[in-house]
């Protein structure tokens, strides 16, 4: 089961490593040309919550869709950077996770490596709850539009792993005192 853990991780990081260029190849050849950009569009606009942009390719126009090309430099810059965060902290995530299931398989659980670990995953956890929580979205013409919205996943996330710190912490304690007792 360890063994399958550790290749789901690496072909998550590979698969958003490949998702962020495409985006940043897509997004950064949208300010040399609109030849693509008129093709992209962002459906239904912007919603706040934890992940990528909703970008896809279309070949039509209608109400819901605003096309990559409308979007002013700085609402484009927004996206890669907002796009950068949500995959760094995916990324950071997923190797903290391959160093505590590479301390479970050698049988050194409950040390202060992973209780730092859980902690760590829950200041990331925070972060991506506070990026979570806003996106917007303005254009060259007369619209813009604002997304609030209560990131519960991130949250659920970054409490979760600060409980799991805890564990860990007890855990680690009464491995102590069984260790002195012996």
């Amino acid at each position: 089961m360890l063994y399958w853990s550790n290749i789901l991780c690496n072909i998550i990081i590979v698969v958003n490593i490949f998702m962020f260029a495409l985006l940043l190849l897509i997004v950064v050849s949208s300010f040399f040309t609109n030849k693509y950009s008129n093709y992209v569009a962002l459906i239904d606009g912007v919603k706040a919550g934890f992940g990528t942009t909703n970008l896809k390719f279309i070949s039509f126009d209608t109400e819901k869709v605003v096309v990559l090309s409308s979007l002013t430099s700085a609402m484009k810059i927004w996206f890669i950077l907002r796009n950068l965060v949500f995959t760094v902290i995916i990324i950071k995530v997923i190797l903290i996770i391959k160093k505590v299931v590479k301390s479970i398989k050698s049988l050194n659980t409950f040390y202060m490596g992973n209780i730092a670990y859980f902690k760590h995953l829950a200041i990331l956890g925070w972060i991506g709850a506070f990026f979570s929580a806003f996106n917007f979205l303005t254009g060259d013409e007369d619209y813009s539009m604002i997304h609030f919205t209560i990131p519960f996943g991130p949250i659920a996330f970054a409490i979760a792993c600060l409980i799991l710190s805890h564990v860990f912490d007890e855990g680690k304690s009464l491995l102590d005192d069984k260790n002195s007792i012996v």
